[in-house]
């Protein structure tokens, strides 16, 4: 292609660049190979490939934290604007950046002069303020390479995108785009992984075509590392030449992500490079994970291990507890929540939750939940809360109680939820200001049986709080009840290990374990199938001794033993030479005897085995 272009001096020819191809994903991945592919490029008649892992190296410049928090921006003090828009003349504008604001007509800044502003500013008294699709912040160019980028962000009613890129002194790169929809209260993104290799400039820009104007996005602490050790290419295949549109790629290392960019070659001309391709990115649906054998399982932990999906960003995991009654337990406690890590707020003023709490994060169990939620120092409160769901082999029902905060004359309902039958619902009214202990007992209980919980205030300004619940449950022996006890969302693509410690010991006590695989992208979230439900092997450390209808239990832990009874009788512990070292009257329940390392004999009434101490 011949471009004209008309200048003083007359006519002048010139070659218009070559088109660089499109680099397609890959296809046929496996753990060491794959397919390369691209879309032809016009005028082109060949291409080169490069294929390359990421590694750190030193770029001979010393690691350096910029952060800017905009500090020396002014609020204008007149007007309808006043502590919402700049005053460029009395500002002081960061050295090297770049500022626009201007383009929306709402405000240009929060600041912590005013009151109702102060949430909208992470560190300091000033944070910029996008309300236009054009504002933007551009960083200086930067002495060194970046190995870290972030920035603290808030929109308080969750509109808007923020756009990141970086620029390696040639090219502008999407690094990816932020939806402010997570932080209603604010919080740090971070785009360290997605820094491409040499890049010595970001730009962070605002991309909603039609803002919010009740709630700009706040933007405040824009931190960049640079120089020390900084990404740089490590290639698998570097400038392989072929004619044709994808090419076949083998000798991948184990556990190592890698890329892949096309050149499109002309002669002796060659474009620049095409996008990049991360070849393990997710291409459409994802594998059921493959679980491995359970490893250190001992003492009240496991280690579940799996092999990696190709194409996850991460996993979910849970652990699922199980107990088995070992004999008639009468009100046995099946779950216990008392919600003392919901910290903050005060009664009159709760933490509201925004719609953006995990609640994982601060019961003891998964799978709690509130409807407008709220909370202060250890008691939830909000329309209605829903428990955990409790697979309960016995049918005959349970008894909840709970301490419940809130005015004398409100009411709370129980609506028992359980897989056949219509709900059943109880309900209690406060008989005093403050605290009150109800119990209920519900006649039914199921294979998948939860609760719900509704407040009913006579004063709607005044919150009513659930501080502490007990679900007990009567069980014969045999009975059994199971829940989710844990979960994880595990981050990393290469994560294949996820351990469980502080897990419950008792007699009857079990765990299975069960995962997906998950992926990010075009702003959906995939899913895997869920593996079966896998049962945690009984620990090799622990031996079952029956006889006379007296069942015995031994953990072996390192330094001790416990002996776990379901009755008092004697114990005695030998050393292999016979010599006595323990002898005492065991008790019902747990009995830990502390012994050096090395193999001894326990007698249980008129039972033996063989134990080993670690």
């Amino acid at each position: 292609m011949i471009v004209i272009l008309l200048s003083l001096g007359g006519l002048q020819a010139t070659h218009a660049a070559l088109q660089a191809p499109v680099a397609l994903p890959a296809t046929d991945v496996t753990a060491n190979s794959f397919t390369a592919n691209w879309q032809p490029a016009e005028e082109a008649t060949g291409y080169l490939l490069h294929v390359f892992a990421y590694k750190m190296a030193d770029s001979g410049s010393p690691e350096t934290t910029l952060t800017e928090s905009f500090e020396g921006l002014v609020p204008t003090i007149l007007g309808s604007k006043r502590n919402k828009y700049i005053d460029f003349e009395q500002s002081v504008l960061p050295e090297g950046w770049s500022l626009d604001v201007t383009g929306g007509s709402v405000r240009q800044l929060y600041t912590t002069s005013v009151a109702t502003d102060t949430t909208s500013v992470h560190s300091g008294s000033i944070a910029l303020a996008f309300d236009s699709e054009r504002d933007s912040i551009v960083t200086p160019v930067l002495p060194a390479p970046a190995s870290r980028f972030s920035f603290w962000v808030k929109n308080a009613n969750g509109n808007g995108n923020v756009a990141v890129y970086g620029y390696d002194g040639s090219t502008w790169t999407l690094l990816g785009e932020t939806s402010t929809i997570y932080y209603p209260t604010g919080g740090i993104v971070e785009y360290t992984r997605e820094i491409p290799v040499g890049c010595i400039q970001f730009k962070i820009t605002y991309t909603d075509d039609a803002p919010d104007m009740n709630s700009p996005t706040a933007i405040d602490d824009v931190s960049i590392t640079y120089g020390g050790m900084v990404k740089t290419r490590d290639y698998l295949v570097e400038g392989q030449a072929t004619p044709n549109t994808s090419a076949s790629v083998t000798g991948l290392q184990e556990n190592t992500d890698y890329f892949y960019t096309v050149q499109s070659t002309l002669e002796a001309e060659s474009s620049a490079e095409s996008n990049i391709v991360d070849v393990f990115a997710f291409a459409g649906s994802l594998e059921q994970p493959r679980l491995n054998d359970f490893t250190e399982v001992h003492g009240g932990q496991y280690t579940a291990n799996w092999n990696t999906v190709i194409g996850a960003d991460g996993y979910v995991v849970y652990n699922v507890y199980t107990h088995t009654a070992q004999r008639n337990e009468p009100a046995q406690t099946v779950l216990h929540e008392n919600f003392d890590a919901f910290t903050g707020g005060t009664i009159d003023l709760p933490v509201d939750d925004m719609g953006a709490t995990n609640y994982d994060d601060y019961t003891t169990v998964p799978d709690w939940s509130a409807f407008y939620g709220c909370w202060t120092g250890g008691m939830l409160g909000g329309i209605s809360i829903t428990s955990p769901t409790i697979a309960m082999s016995n049918s005959s029902g349970y008894t909840v109680t709970a301490r419940v905060y809130g005015n004398m004359g409100d009411q709370i309902d129980f609506n028992n939820y359980y897989l056949s039958g219509t709900a059943e619902k109880k309900s209690a009214t406060l008989m005093n200001s403050g605290y009150n202990v109800i119990s209920i007992t519900f006649d039914h209980s199921s294979e998948a049986t939860y609760l719900e919980i509704y407040f009913r205030q006579k004063d709607y300004t005044q919150e009513m709080y659930l501080d502490e619940i007990t679900l007990t449950q009567d069980l014969a022996q045999g009975d059994s009840f199971s829940y989710n006890y844990d979960y994880a969302l595990i981050e990393g693509r290469r994560t294949n290990s996820c351990t469980f410690t502080d897990l419950p010991q008792a007699w009857g006590d079990r765990f299975a374990f069960r995962m997906s695989a998950y992926a990010e992208a075009d702003g959906k979230l995939y899913q895997s199938d869920w593996t079966p439900l896998t049962e945690v092997p009984i620990p090799a450390g622990v031996e079952q001794i029956t006889g006379n209808d007296t069942p015995v239990k031994v953990i072996t832990l390192p330094g001790s033993l416990v002996v776990q009874l379901t009755e008092a009788t004697s114990l005695a512990v030998y050393d292999l030479q016979g010599h006595l070292v323990v002898q005492r009257v065991g008790h019902e329940g747990d009995n830990t005897i502390a012994l050096q390392p090395g193999l001894y004999l326990l007698r249980c009434g008129s039972y033996a085995t063989k134990v080993v101490v670690r």
